[in-house]
């Protein structure tokens, strides 16, 4: 136990601060996004191609894409139901099931890498690729079906959307295949930025930490949905297809990652559905640093 929350310790740190530079006003909104667009563009899609060429890969690897899609595609299930159950306002329910289906992957990164290392996180980038196509295409149907114009906005404290990132991962996994590699210059320099990931990631995401006030009921039903439900769909995903670990584990804790924050395009920022995305991933991201820890002790 010693040991996990001491290597955690300065995803605890960096969260936190984050959360104290947002209050104090030195970062703002604008700052965290600008953060946020600064890993997506740069530091994350140089992280997985720092990666992919080195990492060993297995065939067990090509079963994660495939686990991905099953937990996303069984998400609406429990979002369903809690609608039936809790008799959910249709705004809520939008929320919870976009929630639900798009996960913030990116929030589980620095849980894995210090605890499983490059092959925990070449698990975390093939299920984040997988959950952000399916998650895209299904929300881009629901979407469409909810707004004449089709317009979603999806908040950049996800993986979502990432042209370069899917890219990179690719390229990578070619290199690794046709047995290439970097010159050691460039490789050390691609090492370098990708490890500001971490650090910048953890300290946007505490930036980020928006809690409007909504019902506490719907709030915590959609976060035992995405979490506790995810993590237990990619447990029983996992074990149904014989994954060891280290595979196991960083499943377990992607599928339990938090929601990613969507914004339907048509929508203001003081919508309902808005506020209600914003505490759900915000009290997602909160929830998730004592949850995670717990996951890891009870796997």
């Amino acid at each position: 136990m010693f040991d996990v929350f001491f290597l955690l310790a300065p995803v605890f740190s960096l969260f936190f601060l984050g959360i104290l530079l947002r209050k104090t006003g030195i970062i703002d909104e604008k700052g965290a996004s600008f953060l946020f667009g600064f890993i997506h563009k740069l530091t994350l899609p140089t992280l997985a191609l720092s990666l992919f060429p080195y990492v060993t890969l297995s065939t067990g690897m090509l079963a994660v894409p495939l686990i991905s899609i099953l937990v996303t595609a069984a998400m609406p299930v429990g979002a369903i139901a809690a609608k039936k159950l809790l008799h959910l306002p249709d705004q809520t329910f939008a929320a919870i099931l976009n929630g639900s289906i798009l996960m913030n992957t990116s929030f589980m990164l620095p849980f894995v890498k210090p605890l499983f290392g490059a092959e925990g996180v070449a698990l975390l980038f093939l299920f984040n690729a997988a959950n952000t196509l399916t998650a895209n295409f299904f929300l881009g149907i629901l979407q469409s079906s909810r707004y004449t114009d089709g317009t979603t906005q999806i908040a950049t404290n996800g993986f979502s959307f990432l042209p370069l990132t899917i890219p990179a991962i690719v390229c990578g996994i070619a290199m690794n295949l046709l047995h290439l590699s970097f010159v050691p210059v460039t490789a050390v320099i691609l090492h370098d930025i990708g490890e500001l990931t971490i650090p910048l990631l953890l300290l946007a995401s505490g930036a980020s930490v928006k809690l409007p006030k909504v019902d506490m009921i719907h709030l915590f039903s959609g976060i035992t949905i995405r979490m506790a439900g995810g993590a237990a769909t990619g447990l029983g995903v996992a074990a149904f297809f014989g994954l060891e670990e280290p595979g196991r584990s960083v499943l377990a804790l992607c599928a339990a990652a938090p929601a990613a924050l969507i914004r339907p395009g048509t929508q203001s920022a003081e919508s309902p559905e808005n506020s209600f995305s914003e505490a759900f991933a915000s009290t997602g991201m909160l929830g998730a640093m004592i949850l995670i820890p717990l996951l890891l002790l009870l796997l």
